[in-house]
């Protein structure tokens, strides 16, 4: 340190001696004496002794976690010791996260109780912030309180990730207008980054190969250039240590048992992937929801746009929970798409370009400005929601790689980007599905997975996969994994492709088929028009299920029609093509026993592998019924037995039917015109679902992701 880095003194006179190089004053006095004064050479003396004004400053952000702190904690200790031992004990030390702590000043002591104080501050922080270019300004005011003459050094031990940006780059730019050495120090064997923003720098994999990085920049004899950093990819095969020509392979062997997890380390890349920050402190998002709106997706659709609205506040919520001091934007954009032949067949919502942030405004003012940001953007993506409608899709393959095409070509902008891919069925392509009934089994409009996941990670964007059918889109899964690991092999599996399986234990149930036993009023007061309202609404509903199953429905359906007794008019019959017929009603009394009575036997007929469905419709008064219906929900609750009753008409007991929900712990509906039957039947059929259930996992794995994703791009 004193031969190379601090000289204590500088030889900068010369005096009259008996040897050395000749010296004209001496030789003229010689000459002048006739040579009785015999000092013609000269020798080099010293001026004044060199004073030093010296600054450590140390990154304890959330990056340095793991080996890096503990290089830079001895790091610090070498520096200082090595100081200590030249006789300079004037230096300072500032430690910094997203904030700066100033641990100790010029006039302090080096001594027990100041390295103790170290010690117990030198902690990670768990906050997301970098503020070296603040730490940075806070040594530089520190630094010109020293005098003028002293010469000014300022080491920044740091991994080279900062969340400053420019304002970095501007204290530097101060620190060389005020003559002030400031040097970039990482110690390690993470990617090399110090060198993007310090001109003066030194990269050492261990603390132990400082002393040879310090000799190798400080020694007058090296005119040759320092080593440049090539490409990231070549230095994650061999790490540069300036300043020593060993192999960082043989450095691990003799250090083997003081570092025993760096060579797994050496062989990877850092886990979370960081982005050196340039936005002055500033993160956005892009969220894009590609979802399949074919008829199949009917019975999820109501609850995902629910949760989806959920995300779009939710992530605001989480991200201002745990990083307050971010500044962030979120946008988000809609792709709905349907199949090819369907009109329209992508319906997007491209992200809003509207003013978003003025950097002028304080930071209370901006928190407040972002707030009414989010909350437009959150109205807008729900009110294109609340629009879209389900139909179209004529095989089970949809075209999901145009509507990914489609979702890259919208205006993204962000430094973070997401798509959300939510559907239940695979790609058109023999390399996304097994389906006999694929109409495109080579592919659709000459788009590849390759091509498609080439793009993706090309324009650096994100994909979550949220399975509703695991084992329709198991395959397709497996094709985009595989694509991107082609083209991002460095990436954990995890990272490449976010894979949400939307189903948890309560609701696997729902991959079964169901079995619907309706139970219908035929009594007198049915007669004419309303019985033609319940044969439609009837009819109706069936046909939402076809067109939920594309045609190839595995329900069953059973039919009691009821009096004041009951007859079973149809039993187990397949809803394939065709919708089984009501029977000519046979007017009479009303009792509600019999009919649920012939409903439990048309219920155990068939086994678990069918969901059970009661509809119980009745226009009026009966006796009866909540004893049975007890009994029903007892011998079929474990198989997640569904029971609606409908009270149809003005004069129905629709405090009767309310109870006999309740029994069965049901639900209950009124319909009042023929109108509004049809559409209770057929609402009934297209949210057969324990939606909610499966899209809360949704809504909160989609928000700890992009919460995830913004933390580690703001690092």
């Amino acid at each position: 340190m004193e031969d190379y880095v601090m000289p204590c003194n500088k030889f900068s006179r010369r005096r009259a001696d008996f040897s050395g190089q000749l010296y004209l004053p001496g030789l003229v006095k010689a000459i002048a004496t006739d040579f009785a004064y015999k000092r013609i050479g000269s020798s080099k003396t010293a001026g004044g002794k060199r004073q030093y004004s010296i600054m450590f400053v140390i990154d304890t952000s959330m990056s340095m976690i793991g080996h890096l702190e503990h290089c830079a904690i001895e790091g610090l200790l070498l520096l200082t010791s090595s100081l200590i031992q030249c006789g300079i004990e004037n230096f300072g030390i500032i430690l910094f996260d997203h904030r700066v702590k100033i641990l100790k000043k010029f006039d302090q002591p080096w001594d027990e109780y100041t390295i103790y104080m170290l010690l117990q501050n030198f902690i990670i922080s768990p906050m997301v912030g970098t503020n070296d270019a603040m730490a940075v300004e806070y040594a530089l005011d520190m630094l010109s309180q020293e005098p003028a003459a002293n010469n000014k050094k300022m080491f920044v031990l740091t991994d080279g990730y900062t969340t400053c940006g420019l304002n970095l780059t501007e204290a530097l730019v101060r620190a060389d207008s005020e003559n002030v050495e400031v040097i970039g120090i990482q110690i390690g064997f993470e990617r090399p980054c110090v060198h993007r923003f310090y001109r003066d720098w030194i990269i050492a994999t261990i603390p132990a190969a400082l002393c040879d990085a310090f000799r190798y920049k400080y020694r007058k004899e090296n005119n040759g250039p320092f080593p440049i950093l090539q490409d990231d990819n070549q230095l994650l095969k061999k790490r540069i240590i300036q300043g020593t020509n060993d192999d960082p392979q043989k450095l691990l062997d003799e250090f083997k048992r003081e570092f025993t997890s760096i060579e797994t380390i050496l062989r990877t890349e850092r886990d979370a992937h960081l982005t050196s920050g340039s936005g002055g402190g500033s993160m956005s998002l892009d969220v894009c929801f590609v979802i399949d709106i074919t008829g199949s997706m009917t019975p999820w659709l109501s609850g995902i746009k629910k949760q989806i609205n959920k995300i779009t506040s939710g992530v605001i919520e989480d991200v201002e929970k745990s990083f307050p001091d971010m500044d962030f934007i979120l946008r988000y954009s809609v792709v709905a798409y349907r199949d090819e032949g369907d009109n329209p067949k992508f319906d997007p919502l491209p992200f809003d370009t509207a003013n978003r942030l003025d950097s002028k405004l304080t930071a209370d003012q901006r928190k407040d400005q972002r707030k009414i940001y989010h909350d437009s953007q959150s109205r807008r993506v729900s009110e294109f929601l609340a629009k879209l409608k389900p139909m179209g899709g004529n095989d089970e393959p949809e075209d999901v790689l145009g509507a990914l095409d489609h979702a890259m070509s919208l205006n993204w902008d962000a430094r973070a980007k997401f798509i959300v891919l939510v559907c239940d069925a695979p790609a058109h392509g023999r390399d996304c599905n097994d389906s006999d009934a694929d109409r495109f089994p080579n592919g659709l409009n000459n788009l590849k997975v390759e091509d498609v996941m080439k793009k993706l990670t090309e324009k650096n964007i994100d994909l979550i996969l949220c399975h509703l059918k695991a084992t329709a889109t198991k395959k397709m899964a497996e094709t985009f994994l595989t694509h991107l690991r082609k083209f991002q092999p460095n990436r954990k599996s995890d990272e490449l492709l976010r894979v949400i399986q939307l189903y948890n234990s309560s609701v696997q149930e729902q991959n079964k088929p169901y079995h619907f036993v309706f139970v219908l009023d035929e009594s007198g007061s049915m007669r004419g028009q309303p019985w033609t309202d319940l044969t439609n609404a009837y009819r109706l509903c069936l046909e939402k299920r076809l067109d939920i199953a594309q045609q190839s429905s595995k329900d069953f359906i059973s039919i009691v029609q009821f009096n004041g007794d009951a007859r079973v008019t149809c039993q187990a019959s397949a809803l394939s093509n065709t919708i089984p017929p009501l029977l000519d009603m046979a007017s009479g009394g009303t009792s509600f026993s019999p009919a649920l009575s012939k409903a439990m036997e048309e219920l155990n007929k068939l086994t678990n592998s069918y969901i059970p469905v009661l509809l119980f419709m009745s226009d009026g008064g009966g006796s009866g019924g909540p004893n049975e219906m007890i009994q029903i929900y007892n011998t079929h609750h474990k198989r997640g037995i569904q029971v609606h009753t409908i009270a149809f008409g003005e004069h129905a007991d629709r405090t009767t039917l309310q109870k006999l929900a309740d029994a069965a712990h049901g639900e209950s509906h009124y319909s009042e015109t023929g109108q509004t039957l049809a559409e209770t039947f057929v609402k009934i059929s297209a949210e057969l679902t324990s939606v909610d259930g499966l899209v809360d996992e949704f809504a909160k794995k989609v928000s700890d992701a992009a919460t995830n994703k913004l933390m580690l791009e703001f690092l």
